[in-house]
């Protein structure tokens, strides 16, 4: 075997970045909280409850453990999830498995907060791995698999991958994170005719199966990965996984021991995931609520610009599912003062990557739109019922159709979020009027407003957090408007200046931004769209 691959140092990595992310909550005034719930006395669960807690306090968060008698009732437990999912000082929330034989689980499931779900139970968490939500938190032992891959440097992409094994919490979430890796993977269980055939030909075998030293030499191919995450009691008392170590891991070119492998790399996962719910919880300006775990609301809070896609074309149904979306936008005197280009011609993306500052993702980018202020509408059906003398398009009609088209855009957006797809605004489609007009054939009175580059975000892209926003303090004004000064002002920033301090970083900001190439030809470019409209609300077609 070329690499025994050891759950410590993957634990370690996590643990030393969740104590950085955990210092810099603390200097806000917030502590990662996770709420750990069992119910009876299970062998099992009583020592992950507690490897848990440890894991959790060594990461600079808190674990708060409540133990339930083994007669709770399902109302009991069910009222105590629903309290700890409104409860805005709890993070994260963990119920251990098995319950009671009494007690439906998926009942309980269903009442975890998706922005707590740190072990991917609850139908929202799983419905969102499914359809690729960068928000949706996979179960912990999943997840664990991924960055024990990624820390040792397994190349997911184009590999070919057997999952032996369709669990709710391992075997099919394993295989959605490889999918979204693009892998090519074969999912095996208690029914598959020819298991060793299927194995013999990956890259990766994960196994989950809990059957001791099922896995053996003869089925793995020379040098393939074998993730090791079955674990059962042997004959003589002992831990087994479900591969026979010893011949496998010579023939292997990297195997996962057990004990050592996954499972200590998974308490460290769910610190990881407590952290990031505390994060998302603290960007949104307040610890969580009940009224942001509503999986509409929840997510807009946890949607970010993704500007890096896999190569998955976005089908004709998912398109037209979006595109109806966005064309239910709410819109001034239900004009519908917009219009919309699928910018699908490879040469007119890359040509538009050009013309927007250069920004080559938008090239790649397997869906583009273009929404489009478009104020000929109405006066050619003015013109088409025989209409006379009517006023000419003026700057009032333009402003009223860019709110309807961007409003058209950021329903798109909405939508393509729900659906798993990922979308990032280009504000520099203004920039360039003359040659924008001409390559997307854009007549007088129409401007484009909104562009949007859309796809299956990477993993990386979907990993990334969010940037915080301003506190609502510094953007929500009582009757009148009020000019922001002094430390009211600085708000604004706070989050964002880090180690460089207010002045450096905002010059820096006005520098790159404010005071940029790209900006002063925005600022020439819509002028030169204004050009064609009238300001007076006299003039006549």
């Amino acid at each position: 075997m070329n690499r025994e691959l050891e759950g410590a140092p993957v634990a370690a990595s996590i643990r030393d970045a969740c104590l950085a992310r955990a210092a810099a909550l603390a200097d806000r005034g917030v502590t990662p909280r996770l709420a750990i719930v069992s119910a009876g006395d299970d062998p099992g669960s009583r020592w992950y409850r507690a490897a848990a807690a440890r894991r959790l306090e060594g990461c600079g968060c808190e674990a708060d453990v409540v133990e339930l008698d083994a007669d709770v009732t399902q109302g009991a437990l069910e009222r105590l999830v629903a309290d700890l999912s409104a409860d805005p000082a709890v993070h994260g929330i963990l119920v251990l498995r098995p319950l009671p034989p009494h007690i439906e689980e998926a009942a309980v499931a269903a009442l975890v907060a998706p922005a707590k779900d740190v072990d991917g139970v609850a139908p929202a968490s799983v419905a969102g791995l499914a359809a690729g939500d960068p928000a949706a938190f996979a179960p912990c032992t999943a997840a664990a698999v991924m960055r024990l891959l990624d820390h040792y440097g397994f190349e997911c992409r184009g590999a070919a991958a057997t999952v032996v094994g369709r669990s709710s919490t391992v075997g099919r979430p394993v295989s959605q994170l490889l999918l979204a890796r693009d892998a090519t993977v074969t999912v095996c269980h208690s029914r598959t005719a020819d298991l060793a055939a299927a194995c013999r030909t990956a890259d990766l075998v994960v196994t989950c199966q809990g059957r001791p030293r099922s896995i053996t030499a003869d089925m793995v191919a020379r040098g393939a990965w074998v993730v090791d995450v079955g674990t059962s009691e042997d004959e003589d008392g002992s831990m087994a996984g479900d591969v026979d170590w010893g011949p496998v891991s010579a023939r292997a070119g990297a195997a996962t021991p057990v004990p050592g492998g996954v499972g200590s790399v998974t308490t460290a996962v769910l610190a990881e995931h407590t952290v990031t719910a505390a994060e998302r919880a603290a960007a949104r300006g307040r610890p969580a609520s009940p009224y942001r775990d509503d999986p509409v609301v929840s997510q807009l809070f946890d949607r970010r610009s993704v500007r890096a896609f896999i190569d998955d074309p976005v089908g004709p149904e998912l398109r037209e599912a979006v595109l109806e979306a966005a064309c239910q936008a709410p819109t001034a005197g239900n004009q519908q003062l917009y219009s919309i280009v699928q910018v699908d011609d490879p040469e007119a993306r890359a040509r538009l990557a050009v013309l927007c500052d250069d920004q080559p993702f938008i090239a790649r980018a397997p869906w583009v739109l273009v929404f489009l202020a478009d104020c000929r509408i109405w006066p050619a059906l003015y013109a088409e019922a025989g209409v006379e003398g009517f006023r000419a398009p003026g700057v009032g009609d333009l402003m009223l159709a860019v709110s309807d088209a961007v409003i058209c855009a950021q329903n798109a957006v909405v939508a393509a979020h729900a659906l798993g797809l990922g979308s990032c605004y280009i504000g520099d489609v203004m920039e360039r009027k003359e040659e924008v007009s001409e390559l997307l054939g854009l007549p007088p009175h129409v401007f484009p407003a909104a562009m949007l580059v859309l796809g299956f975000p990477t993993a990386g892209q979907a990993a990334r957090p969010k940037p915080g926003r301003a506190p609502l303090a510094a953007k929500v004004m009582g009757d009148r408007y009020r000019t922001l000064e002094g430390d009211r002002l600085r708000s604004l920033v706070a989050d964002r200046v880090g180690a460089k301090g207010f002045d450096e970083w905002v010059r820096a900001f006005c520098a790159r931004k404010h005071d940029s190439a790209f900006s002063r030809e925005m600022t020439r470019s819509v002028a030169a769209y204004l050009d064609g409209f009238d300001r007076t609300g006299e003039a006549s077609v």
